[in-house]
């Protein structure tokens, strides 16, 4: 989105919901609809990089934007990291999830910071890489705590994380001395319930509960700025909330699973046993199908839509493969 997103229509069937699984992570969602695999200009595009190790420069007067860093699931998969989005309002960035993989996507937007990180729930494909980041950052030069907001149980996991790296943390700043700042290492977490939990500057940031059971708390992000409205879901079943909290959202990017190639995949899978067939299944309860999130997207009448927590299946790269593509 920027300042002036240009409105246009979205048909909600299956063939345009499966070409919005095309956008891959590192896509940048400004301005107009997006074409699968083109990226509309965002604003880093327009910065100039700051001295060695600042990273982009970002413009004060711009609107929302976001990046997908990470749009897959805890699976390993070389095409997607797992779940993570980068949110930039004005001068400001934030992470929602920093799952797997997403901080080598994170180096390519040339940024070297954020203000503040957002977790929506505690699967490790959606916080696994975050101490990583915190060394990285580190590195890079931050010299103050990271901002960090989450529902409950944000301090018991992120407390762990850090635990296994202090470490590492010790052992840098004997190498280092005064060059490694280790306020850079620490979080500054904040438990949250449903409601406002960060509002600054013509930023307001909203979380609300999503439907993820048994994981609980589980919870989604609503962005308001200059105007424009941008909902991230988490992971989440169909819940009447997700359609109060998107209504007339410029964008909603909301996790989706196709419950016809999941299948398909299992059935098709020689290397699936019952086991990983019955688990599969069991994927299908706690997230959203396509067929859902087009009836979301339709009765919250967003603007635009985006699929991410996208699965590989196991088909993939054969004929039934593009059979399985053809009818999503």
């Amino acid at each position: 989105m920027d300042q002036n997103p240009e409105t246009k229509s979205f048909k909600f069937n299956r063939r345009n919901l499966f070409k919005a699984t095309a956008l891959g992570a590192g896509t940048v969602l400004a301005g107009n609809l997006l074409k699968p695999g083109k990226a509309a200009a965002g604003p880093l595009g327009k910065l100039g990089a700051g001295k060695t190790g600042e990273g982009k420069k970002m413009d004060p007067s711009a609107g929302l934007s976001v990046i997908l860093l990470g749009t897959g699931t805890p699976l390993p998969n070389p095409d997607r990291a797992c779940a993570s989005t980068l949110v930039i309002a004005g001068d400001r960035a934030f992470l929602v999830d920093t799952g797997r993989g997403f901080l080598n996507r994170f180096a390519d937007t040339g940024l070297r910071d954020v203000d503040g990180v957002f977790f929506t729930h505690y699967h490790s494909d959606h916080f696994g890489e975050f101490a990583e980041f915190m060394v990285t950052r580190t590195i890079w030069g931050a010299s103050k705590p990271m901002a960090v907001t989450g529902p409950a149980g944000a301090r018991q996991v992120l407390s762990g994380l850090m635990s296994a790296y202090e470490l590492d943390n010790q052992y840098r700043k004997a190498h280092h001395g005064d060059k490694w700042n280790e306020a850079g290492m620490k979080a500054e977490v904040k438990e949250s319930g449903p409601g406002v939990v960060y509002e600054n500057n013509g930023l307001k940031v909203t979380m609300f509960e999503v439907n993820h059971t048994p994981v609980k708390p589980a919870m989604a992000y609503k962005f308001e700025f200059k105007g424009q409205a941008l909902v991230i879901s988490g992971d989440t079943k169909k819940t009447p909330a997700m359609i109060e909290m998107a209504k007339n959202a410029d964008l909603l990017v909301h996790e989706a699973v196709s419950r016809q190639m999941t299948e398909m995949g299992a059935k098709a899978g020689k290397a699936m046993d019952e086991r990983m067939r019955q688990m599969a299944a069991e994927m299908l309860q706690y997230h959203t199908s396509t067929e859902e999130l087009a009836e979301i997207a339709r009765d919250a009448g967003v603007k635009k839509l985006v699929l991410t927590h996208l699965g590989r299946p196991a088909c993939r790269k054969t004929r039934r493969w593009r059979r399985c593509s053809a009818r999503a």
